[in-house]
């Protein structure tokens, strides 16, 4: 017979897991460890006190992950590195099967760390399971669409640090024709910001750059502006908020690779009606920039369709 675990365990780990879940998305780093620390130690009690049950497993390797992230942030990379390992063979060892791409998550979270401090062999060994993820789009998940665009701009950032850029361009192409098609149903801002990171990204490392290339990116990159300019909180208590800073900030980003690629074009006229909301659209409330940036989107249809200049350019 079993040895029960305590129900005080049990809440403890629970609050302490979901604690630090909170406190990590916050930015509060410190608390966030602290109670990520308790709850894989209250977690790693149970599953000595009952072990092989698959949900104290699950839960552990949870935390374990949860832990390698907080560490991650907080600059401390090896220690990181030991709960991920701690959570592949917690996982492989009694972990529920149906989360087939837990394990896979992990080694991308590996190779992020291995990449961070510099150490190319395993963070490429690591990254190489992305194919893991890619091969499993063809389950038709809508969920799972949405994992493998995350991790593909996770693998992207490795491979940058890496200094592979033609793989880091590869997942960036891909990450935007998976999450392009349902940028209208998401609801996650991390994953449209994902999206107008990765639309930046591709506008700025497309070679050679000609009118041809600029014909293609100038409608994904205003996708790109529209969404995450709906990230920016039209109130004016988040403006001190720097997670609202930086995306403002990449609207602006945007908007003058879009007037570079307006330039591309050949539609002068236009790159500078972007040129300058790229230096102004941050001094309009956030309000009012839906009319705006619904006046850009019709200059740029128009210099597309033309490819030169608007006769009237609005904005």
């Amino acid at each position: 017979m079993r040895s029960r675990v305590p129900d005080e365990w049990v809440r403890q780990a629970e609050g302490n897991a979901e604690g630090a879940t909170r406190a990590f998305e916050e930015g509060r780093f410190e608390q966030a460890l602290r109670m990520a620390d308790e709850a894989v130690r209250l977690s790693q009690k149970i599953c000595k006190r009952q072990p092989g049950i698959g949900l104290w497993i699950d839960q552990l390797t949870s935390r374990l992950r949860t832990r390698a992230e907080v560490r991650e942030a907080l600059g401390h990379h090896r220690a990181a590195l030991s709960d991920a390992h701690e959570a592949i063979a917690a996982h492989e060892a009694g972990g529920n099967p149906k989360y087939h791409l837990f394990v896979p998550d992990l080694h991308i979270l590996l190779a992020e760390l291995h990449a961070a401090l510099g150490e190319r062999e395993p963070a490429l060994r690591h990254s190489g399971v992305i194919e893991q993820f890619r091969q499993a789009l063809d389950s038709g998940d809508e969920n799972t669409h949405l994992i493998t665009a995350r991790t593909l701009n996770r693998y992207a950032a490795v491979m940058l640090l890496l200094g592979d850029h033609e793989r880091a361009d590869d997942a960036a192409r891909e990450c935007v024709e998976i999450l392009r098609p349902r940028i209208g149903q998401i609801r996650r801002i991390s994953d449209i910001v994902i999206f107008g990171r990765m639309v930046y990204h591709l506008a700025q490392n497309t070679d050679p750059l000609d009118a041809e290339a600029a014909v293609k990116l100038i409608p994904l990159l205003q996708d790109g502006i529209d969404q995450m300019a709906m990230t920016v909180s039209v109130s004016p208590l988040a403006y001190g908020d720097p997670e609202q800073r930086d995306r403002g900030l990449a609207v602006l980003n945007l908007l003058e690779r879009q007037s570079q690629l307006l330039t591309v074009l050949g539609a002068p006229g236009a790159a500078a009606v972007f040129e300058h909301h790229s230096y102004h659209l941050i001094d309009e409330p956030v309000r009012t920039w839906p009319e705006t940036l619904a006046a850009l989107r019709a200059v740029t249809d128009e210099a597309v369709r033309l490819r030169a200049d608007p006769p009237v350019l609005g904005s």
